[in-house]
């Protein structure tokens, strides 16, 4: 008995360090010059760019309706996280000349354009390097699992660097947009737990209130494979009914057959939701 006990631990310590070595091993792939590139995400009128140079340096051209940013500094890469550091961020309107940008890392041009005081350490920034097939994402720690709903509602794999989808900044690799994707992407197991196998659809049955948030209750749960922080979208049209973060239902909760979503815009007993999501902007 003593023996067998031994032998299932020793068993067990091996596979824990198989699974953990596959795990590092995704992520030792990528080598610093491996991320050498220009990476974007555009959606409307906003748009992002960040241009990782050799020598551990970067800058990001950003803009919106009025203004354009750029921010400039160093970067190091180390377990699969890029830190970059920021020495350089300006300001200018649409069409000023580089010689009118103003110094946002100065806290009184700061304040005078934002009418607040600059948050604290707000130099430093991180990224994660997602592979998927021959594809290289950028993208935030905490937008990871809003990137596995972006798969499931059929957001991502995207076909152009734009997006008319707003779930987080999931910056892809300049010409990667017309590349192919295989298996699942580099990330860690509970997240790849949350891409469904197959689209979900299912019925509100109930409108409740939590306090200030409004909560539908839907015929459909753990069965069907329904997990909390999935994402689902309405299959009726709406006007503008691309997914994004103030909109559809994030489930709070699932039993069985049942689940609870906080809701983000207005619904009714009856209504289709599903996990699927289908533009009918130009139908």
């Amino acid at each position: 008995m003593g023996f067998a006990r031994i032998y299932r631990l020793l068993l067990l310590c091996c596979l824990t360090l198989v699974l953990t070595g596959s795990s590092h091993a995704q992520q030792s792939e990528l080598e610093p010059l491996d991320l050498v590139a220009k990476y974007t995400h555009s959606g409307g009128f906003a748009g992002s760019s960040i241009t990782i140079e050799p020598g551990g340096r970067f800058h990001i051209d950003s803009s919106d309706c009025t203004q354009e940013y750029y921010e400039a500094g160093t970067y190091t890469f180390k377990a699969g996280v890029i830190t970059f550091v920021t020495t350089k961020r300006t300001v200018k309107g649409h069409g000023a000349s580089d010689d009118q940008a103003r110094d946002l890392l100065d806290p009184k041009v700061y304040k005078e354009e934002y009418h607040a005081d600059p948050p604290a350490d707000d130099r430093k920034d991180e990224l994660i390097p997602v592979k998927w097939g021959e594809r290289l994402y950028l993208m935030h720690q905490g937008s990871l699992r809003e990137f596995c709903n972006a798969i499931n509602l059929g957001v991502e794999p995207r076909s152009r660097l734009g997006t008319d989808s707003y779930l987080g900044m999931f910056y892809l690799r300049n010409g990667d947009e017309n590349k192919s994707t295989s298996g699942h992407p580099t990330l860690s197991t509970d997240l790849l737990d949350l891409l469904l196998k197959r689209p979900i659809e299912a019925e509100i049955i109930n409108i409740e209130r939590e306090g200030e948030t409004e909560v539908a209750v839907i015929n459909k749960g753990n069965e069907a494979g329904l997990k909390p922080g999935m994402r689902l979208v309405l299959t009726e049209p709406r006007f503008w009914d691309d997914p994004s973060l103030w909109s559809g239902l994030v489930v709070i909760s699932a039993t069985d057959n049942l689940a609870r979503l906080k809701v983000f815009e207005k619904m009714k007993i009856g209504d289709k939701v599903t996990s699927k999501f289908v533009s009918r902007r130009y139908q």
